[in-house]
């Protein structure tokens, strides 16, 4: 991905995690390694491990709406959902510094695929509308990409 003067933190598919927008607070990122235990005689007769290949890559996001600050506030877990609703892996991508600590790069992490939503409002006005939406979203790698 190009560098890009939008301002937001990541983007998957067509859904953009933004300051004025979803915004996330906590990524939490986790790979298996999958390894299968063979039997061998030994000396102590304990089993050898065989790597057999890298094994599930997860990425889990928690963040917080003000939906009185944020463009259509109200409707941006509704669109996460939009995108998960698609049934295909979302190209994944987020913006890190450049080097000397000046702009941003766009940085492509492959494919991913939303296996998870969840959404709590809160601090509820009185029209029923909360002044808070907590949500979190959890991928799946949809294919191993070595980096």
């Amino acid at each position: 991905m190009a560098a890009s003067n939008k301002n937001y933190m990541m983007k998957l598919g067509e859904f953009e995690f933004a300051v004025k927008a979803a915004s996330f607070h906590k990524l939490s990122y986790a790979s298996s390694y999958r390894w299968e235990p063979n039997e061998a005689p030994t000396k102590t007769n304990s089993p050898l491990m065989q790597y057999i290949g890298p094994g599930e890559r997860t990425l889990d996001i928690e963040g917080i709406i003000y939906p009185q600050m944020a463009p259509n506030g109200l409707k941006q877990v509704d669109d996460m959902r939009k995108q998960a609703s698609k049934g295909e892996p979302l190209q994944l991508c987020y913006v890190e510094a450049a080097s000397g600590g000046i702009g941003g790069v766009g940085r492509i992490l492959g494919k991913w695929c939303i296996s998870a939503i969840n959404e709590e409002r809160t601090l509820f006005l009185a029209d029923g509308n909360p002044r808070e939406i907590t949500f979190s979203m959890s991928l799946k790698a949809y294919k191993f990409k070595v980096e």
